[in-house]
């Protein structure tokens, strides 16, 4: 059975993963592209906003760990938030006119006919090391035409079901086609070493699109050094 203090410590995690969501509003970039700068993106004020905020509303002897956790999922949010670029690869006209070469005719409502993933390093990243994650989606649209508006989800989850990040992009002004996305982050300190959970969502145009084509890309989080003890023992 979970003791108290883990119950509690879970709650102040699930309030850090609310806080990284807010993040991404102010740490934004205009239109939803990043930077194209290369390498993960500097959140110091974003992170410490959040850290000193989950320090002052936690418990007693919880302050200090909840301080961490909200730095974390904050700098995770902000990263994700300030490196999210999209870049079309095909046209609307051209996924449209493959789609209908192979099956005669467009589908009722806009759909999602690919999507593929890549994380580098595939599976395993060091805390405090870059993790870049590309992906590829394609989606056709409707018979009844009309703007297709395609927002692009990303949570990463920890091995008890517990969301770190939660965010949601839009890649596209309006058409559909195919886009690919990147966005990179560097690997907190504060993170448990263990497995984790890369799960993505499409909405288009505002519902989710329930594509079975999604998966979760597990990955799994190394200590930055071997043999580095865990200090932070998140819900033992």
């Amino acid at each position: 059975m979970m003791n108290r203090d883990a119950m509690s410590f879970r709650t102040l995690r699930l309030c850090s993963v609310v806080l990284s969501v807010g993040v991404l509003s102010s740490c934004a970039t205009p239109g939803g592209q990043g930077p194209q700068a290369s390498g993960a993106p500097q959140c110091f004020f974003e992170t410490m906003g959040a850290s000193l905020l989950c320090g002052a509303v936690a418990d007693g002897n919880n302050r200090v760990r909840a301080a961490l956790v909200c730095a974390a999922a904050a700098y995770v949010g902000c990263q994700f938030a300030k490196s999210y670029t999209a870049q079309r690869v095909q046209t609307e006209q051209e996924v449209k006119a493959g789609y209908v070469k192979a099956n005669k005719q467009l589908p009722p409502a806009p759909m999602v006919t690919a999507f593929s993933t890549q994380l580098s390093p595939d599976g395993r990243v060091r805390k405090q090391a870059a993790l870049d994650v590309t992906s590829d989606l394609t989606v056709v649209p409707g018979r009844s035409g009309g703007p297709v508006k395609i927002e692009h989800e990303v949570a990463i989850v920890d091995k008890y079901g517990t969301e770190w990040f939660k965010g949601k992009r839009q890649p596209n002004q309006g058409e559909a086609g195919t886009y690919q996305t990147a966005f990179n982050m560097t690997v907190p300190k504060e993170m448990e070493p263990g497995d984790y959970r890369l799960q993505q969502a499409v909405y288009l145009n505002g519902a989710p699109s329930g594509s079975a084509l999604i998966s979760p890309k597990q990955f799994r989080v190394l200590a930055a050094v071997d043999g580095e003890p865990v200090q932070v023992a998140w819900l033992d």
